[in-house]
């Protein structure tokens, strides 16, 4: 069902936005779900009865007749987005840029995390130099691996910033994002599952034996490391897809968003100034509050973020910003 929604929502950023397009989408919608279930209950897999709606769907081009919709219409609106749409090529080098650039910050945090673990072993084996030195080299690779996939990031978001994203390439992308779900589930499930049964060797090696306390501290630590890679890994290849489903504009960086993505967005010149200062002023009030005791301190200044938070919002819909 998502996927059929999804692959409706990648054909309709071609048309403007109207009401007989919203109305026409949501007829479309429901058509192809009963579509769906009439084809999964004579007996056909998910995957088949999605490729058969699909494609009995019809056309992009049978759906702009049906708006009325002419080609000159979608050439007056490209102006907007100006410069050369992202194409598919371009984002399929782009996700796969991305897979190698997570796989080297995953690898980096889990070698440091590693290295305390080695570290502690190697103490307990009465070879602390060489448990530090061990520590020394892990956090130098993982340094060049931070360093190496912070260029490539900043590579590859440069190439495609403030770009318009076309609908064929927003189908792509819908459609990877669909078949890396399970791997995507796969590294959160057993990269948590690690971090929570991380706990297990301290009291198991501890209940056993005291002296060994340290042996079950250093396979926390290994667990914990190949957790966090796994986490890492799998949430920075989805935020790949996000940035290519959320908008019609491929924006690099929501803090440093070029002239069309502001444009899309709807950010207004005074409201960028705004947000720029307003939570660096929330914490540097959040550690006078917390430092100077006053109405508790520190136990009562995190409620700053709680109203700051609201206030922010209330400022977002006075300048008509939209998510």
């Amino acid at each position: 069902m998502d996927t059929i929604k999804t692959y409706l929502d990648g054909l309709f950023l071609a048309i403007p936005e109207t009401i007989e397009s919203r109305q026409l989408k949501t007829d479309l919608l429901a058509n192809m779900e009963d579509r769906y279930l009439e084809l999964v209950e004579e007996g056909k897999s998910e995957n088949e009865a999605v490729g058969t709606t699909i494609s009995e769907f019809g056309s992009i081009d049978e759906l702009l007749a049906e708006l009325h919709v002419e080609d000159e219409d979608l050439e007056r609106e490209e102006p907007f987005f100006g410069g050369e749409a992202i194409g598919v090529d371009e984002a399929q080098h782009y996700l796969a840029r991305r897979r190698s650039a997570a796989l080297m910050i995953a690898l980096g945090v889990g070698l440091i995390i590693v290295g305390v673990g080695v570290l502690i072993l190697a103490s307990m084996l009465y070879l602390d130099v060489v448990g530090v030195l061990f520590l020394f080299l892990f956090i130098a690779i993982a340094v060049g691996l931070f360093i190496t996939g912070g260029v490539t990031f900043s590579k590859i978001n440069k190439e495609l910033d403030d770009r318009y994203i076309a609908p064929e390439t927003a189908n792509f992308v819908s459609h990877e994002k669909e078949q890396y779900q399970r791997s995507f589930v796969l590294c959160l499930v057993l990269g948590i599952g690690l971090c929570i049964f991380s706990v297990a060797p301290p009291i198991a090696f501890g209940s056993i034996d005291p002296y060994h306390d340290n042996f079950g501290a250093a396979c926390m630590f290994f667990m914990l490391g190949l957790g966090v890679l796994l986490i890492v890994y799998g949430g920075i290849n989805q935020g790949g897809f996000t940035k290519f489903l959320a908008e019609r504009i491929f924006i690099a960086d929501e803090d440093e968003m070029g002239p069309r993505a502001k444009k899309h967005k709807n950010y207004s010149p005074t409201f960028t100034i705004i947000a720029g200062i307003y939570w660096p002023v929330i914490t540097i009030i959040f550690f006078i509050w917390g430092f100077s005791g006053w109405m508790g301190g520190w136990a009562t200044s995190w409620l700053i973020y709680i109203f700051s938070g609201a206030i922010f919002n209330v400022i977002k819909n006075a300048f008509g910003v939209r998510e």
